[in-house]
């Protein structure tokens, strides 16, 4: 359920142009974390991440229970688009904690794939263009 509920939040996030471009994003096949001792890869029981991303920099990084979500700071060039999000709230935050992540993403708009780094996890993602769900 939480998923249906993500494309029409970020529509509203986004505005209601009807020209917003969304990319999701989703890893299927494994979940990769890495710090500077090195990457470790998970591909036997791990929930894929659901991950939306507007032109206009608003994201949704979902995996597990929540998603963390926020305004981040585009910049664009040529086909690839890069989100930096230094203030993204985890929800629900059941323990009313406040507490926040920073995060980015690198989109390849063309080739749709892309690259998300936050809290430890250093993921290769599949994307998609939504079309007609903006």
């Amino acid at each position: 359920m939480k998923r249906m509920l993500l494309v029409p939040l970020l529509a509203l996030a986004c505005g209601s142009s009807s020209a917003a471009e969304v990319w999701r994003c989703t890893n299927q096949d494994f979940e990769a974390h890495c710090s500077a001792d090195g990457c470790t890869v998970n591909d036997d029981a791990f929930t894929p991440m659901d991950v939306l991303v507007s032109r206009e920099g608003y994201v949704f990084f979902c995996m597990y229970s929540g998603c963390w979500e926020g305004q981040g700071k585009v910049l664009q060039t040529g086909r690839h688009l890069s989100v930096h999000a230094e203030a993204l709230e985890w929800t629900p935050d059941v323990n009313e904690s406040g507490e926040t992540a920073e995060g980015a993403i690198l989109v390849d708009t063309q080739d749709l794939h892309a690259l998300l780094s936050i809290n430890g996890y250093a993921q290769p993602l599949a994307c998609r263009v939504l079309e007609g769900e903006t």
